[in-house]
């Protein structure tokens, strides 16, 4: 039986896509520490419990205060003993990571796991810039986090859309993740299964009917819920992209899972970010232009363009 580490509906959609392929039985470990990711974990579970080969569905909201004061290092330690057989047995796939250390969402599971398989949060996650040695020196030493995984033998493999792009000390462990080619090997039904997850069938039948093959997708970013920006400011970068193809093209806005803010841009349809973006091709719905800042979402939109503004935009905050 394998274990999934997951933190967003983007991670667990790429797991339910896996588990179907891999056809091994499965335990979903969906940790947290945003309210909103929790909330829709919670509004979908039932249907989680539902899917065959779902062994078990585990939700776990942390808080960042508790990460601090360690009461939920204690949490961990309680916990697991739930998990101990399972960590034993199977792959333990983690999300939960960047090229120079893992997150505590995953990291005491990880430490007591003995085969794992990380697999990349986005395309983009070979952009995360280095954190200077005093962050990964407290990381290691006060909050226990391994800044040191790709040198364990229990890391079979790191899955990574553009391994050429990753740094040089990830590359012994660095592999092809083709999601193209993932999405390619479901069949219709289990497509739809997967889709059931996220969707009720009148949402289905709504977004369908909602798209056009004039239809320009932007795809947002939690940039102010992330502190990288105001929410005045991301209102205006989304506001200049809409405003330079709104005149000849239906723009729908695709909200982050993350994201609290709400646009109310004239004439532009804002759909919520309680599913992830590539169930769009799953439906096969296709547009004009995918458009987004410094989001990997776009690389696995179908439509005629894709288009991300700025690639480096993490980078240069996190650098600030």
């Amino acid at each position: 039986m394998d274990f999934y580490i997951c933190s967003t509906p983007y991670h667990l959609f790429i797991s339910l896509c896996h588990i179907k392929i891999s056809n091994v039985e499965a335990i979903l470990y969906l940790s947290t520490h945003d309210s909103k990711s929790e909330k829709i974990f919670r509004q979908i579970e039932e249907r989680l419990n539902k899917l065959p080969l779902i062994k078990s569905v585990i939700i776990r909201k942390r808080s960042r205060l508790k990460e601090k004061l360690k009461i939920e290092k204690i949490k961990d330690y309680l916990e697991y003993s739930k998990f101990k057989s399972y960590l034993n047995s199977g792959y333990v796939y983690i999300f939960s990571w960047n090229p120079y250390s893992l997150y505590t969402t995953s990291n005491f599971l990880y430490m007591k796991a003995k085969k794992v398989i990380l697999v990349e949060d986005g395309a983009n996650l070979y952009s995360y810039p280095k954190p200077n040695k005093f962050k990964l020196l407290v990381k290691k030493y006060l909050y226990c986090v391994s800044t040191n995984f790709f040198e364990d033998e229990k890391l079979e493999k790191i899955l990574v859309q553009f391994p050429e792009k990753y740094p040089r000390h990830l590359k012994n462990k660095i592999e092809q993740l083709n999601i193209e080619e993932l999405f390619g090997r479901l069949s219709q039904k289990e497509k739809e299964m997967i889709i059931s997850v996220f969707l009720t069938e009148e949402e289905v039948n709504i977004i369908k009917k909602l798209t056009n093959n004039n239809s320009v997708i932007v795809l947002t970013q939690p940039l102010s819920e992330d502190k990288f920006t105001s929410k005045q400011q991301k209102r205006k970068l989304y506001k200049e992209i809409i405003t330079k193809y709104q005149e000849n093209y239906q723009v729908i806005i695709k909200k982050h899972p993350r994201e609290r803010t709400t646009y109310n841009f004239e004439n532009v349809l804002e759909l919520e970010g309680d599913f992830p973006s590539e169930i769009f091709t799953m439906l096969g719905i296709r547009f004009k232009k995918a458009i987004g800042i410094c989001t990997s979402a776009t690389t696995l939109i179908d439509a005629d363009e894709r288009i991300n503004t700025d690639e480096n935009f993490f980078k240069r905050r996190r650098e600030k």
